[in-house]
């Protein structure tokens, strides 16, 4: 099945593919947003701005890089460009795993 652009036709796994990848932009925001109400009890010395920043944060840093992905987008190699920012955006997942490994570690000991 082939879909028409203003360029041109994709194929239904090409527009999928597109989909996937606008769709990690979106993850923090998503995965906040349910939990804001009961963050106020979670972290009784927060004001709500800092709550509130929690959903805008990752919006105002995907701007500058919406302005760079622009200019990435001319280079002639932009299969490499979505390999490396998916792999950045995988090791920084696994290293945000590693941390709360690390950061829980005095406190299991204790339990044991």
């Amino acid at each position: 099945m082939k879909i028409n652009t203003g360029k041109g036709t994709i194929s239904l796994m090409t527009l999928i593919a597109i989909w996937s990848i606008s769709l990690t932009v979106n993850l923090p925001g998503l995965a906040i947003t349910p939990m804001l109400g009961s963050l106020d009890r979670i972290f009784p010395h927060t004001s709500e701005l800092e709550i509130q920043l929690l959903t805008v944060l990752p919006n105002l840093f995907i701007i500058p890089f919406v302005l760079l992905s622009g200019k990435l987008s001319l280079s002639k190699s932009k299969i490499s460009i979505v390999v490396v920012a998916l792999a950045i955006y995988l090791a920084s997942g696994i290293l945000y795993f590693l941390s709360l490994i690390h950061i829980s570690e005095p406190t299991r000991q204790e339990a044991i």
